[in-house]
């Protein structure tokens, strides 16, 4: 569902999209037998590393949900709880990383670790996370950092980095 939620009816190239070719790939892959090991194998790298970008790319949408709630002159109380609601999913998607073998991700430990810090989350030590909805002017910048920081892992274009900040199911109606 997360995934459907960052693609666009109009991008035929989606995450969600590009994730369903590949579990059909798989799937041919599979049923054509062992002559085909190797499609198989590619088919599930690249389901893998999709899935991956689709987590992130809510991280993302999660990120700048925040920061349009406690970017304000006077957020409400039930915006800054909400930013904080927000973020924390962040910080779950991020650090549940940490329980997957490096083998089968892309993000390294070092850059979930500095994900987390930006997040105000750091792995191992105690979260502050509360000071984006009391000290937001000094603490909103790490949002910014962090979202660069997850284009720069995954190389996603400023186009995609947009839309990672719509819902385009409830926005399309589908």
């Amino acid at each position: 569902m997360y995934t459907a939620r960052r693609d666009r009816s109009a991008n035929a190239t989606g995450l969600y999209r590009q994730i369903k070719a590949e579990f059909i790939k798989l799937k041919a892959a599979v049923n054509a037998g062992s002559d085909y090991n190797q499609e198989k194998n590619e088919a599930i790298s690249s389901i893998k590393l999709l899935v991956e970008k689709a987590l992130l790319a809510t991280v993302v949408n999660y990120m700048n949900s925040a920061k349009t709630k406690i970017n304000k002159d006077m957020p409400t109380d039930a915006e800054k709880i909400g930013a904080i609601h927000d973020l924390s999913e962040c910080v779950g998607f991020v650090h549940g990383f940490k329980g997957i073998a490096q083998s089968n991700r892309k993000i390294t430990d070092a850059q979930i670790n500095q994900l987390l810090t930006y997040l105000n989350a750091p792995a191992g030590g105690s979260s502050t996370m509360y000071l984006f909805a009391t000290e937001p002017a000094t603490t909103i910048d790490g949002l910014d950092d962090a979202r660069d920081y997850v284009q720069e892992i995954y190389g996603f274009t400023d186009a995609e980095m947009t839309d990672f900040n719509a819902n385009w199911i409830s926005a399309e109606g589908r």
